[in-house]
C-alpha cells in the first residue's frame, strides 16, 4: 500500500490560565491509501486535538504547533492559509466534526449548506449548478433529493449525520477525518452509518482517520489502530493483532473493559484518572495507573519500540527504537 498521509513529530499545545496543555505531544504515524486508521483512547487523550492539528483549524490560544503533515508528498503544515484553503482543505482532506449534527445552520436549507463549500472553492459554479451537485452528494449517502429543500430540524439524527458526511465528500477528497461520527446515535443508526462508511470507502477508494473512544465500533472499520494516552501514541499497529494480542498495559485494559456476546468474562476497569496534560507525570504517562509499573517507568519516558504486532511505547518490551 502507498502512503497518502505522513505525520511526523506533531505537537499541539494550548495556552490556558493554569498553564500550557500538551494536548498532542510529538506523535508520528502514516495513513495508507484506501485504509481506515482508527485512533482510540479515553476522552481527553488528544484525539480531537490531533484532528484539528491535521486540518490546521487551530484555536486562538495555540502555544506550540510543530511537525510535518505530508499529503501527496507535500508538507501542508508549511503552506500559507490561502493556499491551504484553496488546494488542500475539503479537496484533499476533509473532516466530519465531533457533534457535527448540531453544527448545521438551523436557518439554512440542507442543499445550500452542502453547496456552500462548492461555491467557495469554485467561483465558476453558479448557485444552481452547485445545488445540483449537492443533491447528487445526498444520493451518495442514501438520502433522497428532496432533503436538499429541508431544514436541519426536519431531519432525524441519522439523517443529519449522513448530511454532514455528504458535506465532507462533496469535493471528492482522498482523506476523510471522522471525529466520533456515531457517538450521539442509537445502536441501530450507528450500524447504518458504519455500513454507509464501509460502502463509501469501497466505492470511492477513501482513506479514513476514524477517531473514537469506542473500541467495539472501531473494530468494525479499522485496518490499523493508533492508541493514544495523555497526548502520546502508546501503541500502533495492525487492527486484528492489536485486538487479539494487545501489548501495552493501557490497550490491554481498554480491550478487557469491552463486554462480549460469546463469553462470560469479568469486565475490567482502569483505576485512577487520565493525566493532567498541564503537568503530566514524569516518565511513562500511564505509570500511575499501570499494574506493571517499574522504577524506570517513573523517571524515563519509553520510546516507541518495535514489537511483534507493530509499535509499542512500554519498557516491558525490548526492540529496536523507532526514529
Amino acid at each position: 500500500m502507498s502512503e497518502i498521509l505522513q505525520v511526523k513529530n506533531l505537537k499541539l499545545y494550548y495556552s490556558t490560565k493554569k498553564g500550557v496543555v500538551k494536548a498532542v505531544d510529538n506523535i508520528s504515524f502514516a495513513l495508507n491509501k484506501g485504509e481506515t486508521l482508527a485512533v482510540v483512547g479515553e476522552s481527553g487523550c488528544g484525539k480531537s486535538s490531533m484532528a484539528i492539528a491535521l486540518m490546521r483549524l487551530l484555536p486562538r490560544n495555540v502555544n506550540t504547533y510543530q511537525g510535518s503533515i505530508i499529503v501527496d508528498n507535500e508538507d501542508i503544515s508549511k503552506l500559507d492559509e490561502k493556499t491551504l484553503r484553496e488546494r488542500i482543505l475539503w479537496r484533499k482532506i476533509s473532516m466530519v466534526f465531533q457533534g457535527a449534527m448540531n453544527s448545521l445552520n438551523p436557518v439554512l436549507k440542507i442543499g445550500f449548506q452542502i453547496a456552500e463549500a462548492l461555491l467557495e472553492h469554485d467561483k465558476r459554479l453558479s448557485k444552481k449548478e452547485a445545488l445540483a451537485i449537492a443533491k447528487k452528494s445526498l444520493e451518495l449517502v442514501r438520502l433522497p433529493e428532496f432533503i436538499a429543500d429541508r431544514y436541519p430540524h426536519e431531519l432525524s439524527g441519522g439523517m443529519k449525520q449522513r448530511v454532514v458526511i455528504a458535506m465532507a465528500l462533496v469535493l471528492n477528497p482522498q482523506i476523510v477525518i471522522l471525529d466520533e461520527p456515531t457517538s450521539a446515535l442509537d445502536v441501530i443508526t450507528q450500524a447504518n452509518i458504519i455500513n454507509l462508511l464501509k460502502r463509501l470507502k469501497n466505492e470511492k477508494g477513501l482513506s479514513y482517520i476514524f477517531i473514537t473512544h469506542d473500541l467495539a465500533v472501531a473494530s468494525e472499520l479499522a485496518d490499523r489502530v493508533v492508541v493514544m494516552y495523555g497526548g502520546k501514541i502508546v501503541e500502533y499497529g495492525n487492527a486484528e493483532q492489536i485486538y487479539a494480542t494487545p501489548k501495552h498495559p493501557y490497550t490491554q485494559k481498554l480491550i478487557a473493559s469491552i463486554p462480549t456476546l460469546r463469553s462470560d468474562k469479568t469486565l475490567e476497569f482502569i483505576p485512577g484518572a487520565p493525566p493532567d496534560l498541564i503537568d503530566p507525570p514524569p516518565g511513562c504517562r500511564f505509570h500511575p495507573r499501570c499494574p506493571y509499573a517499574m522504577d524506570i517507568c517513573r523517571v524515563e519516558e519509553p520510546p516507541l519500540l518495535t514489537a511483534s504486532n507493530g509499535k509499542v511505547a512500554c519498557w516491558l518490551y525490548k526492540g529496536d527504537i523507532v526514529e
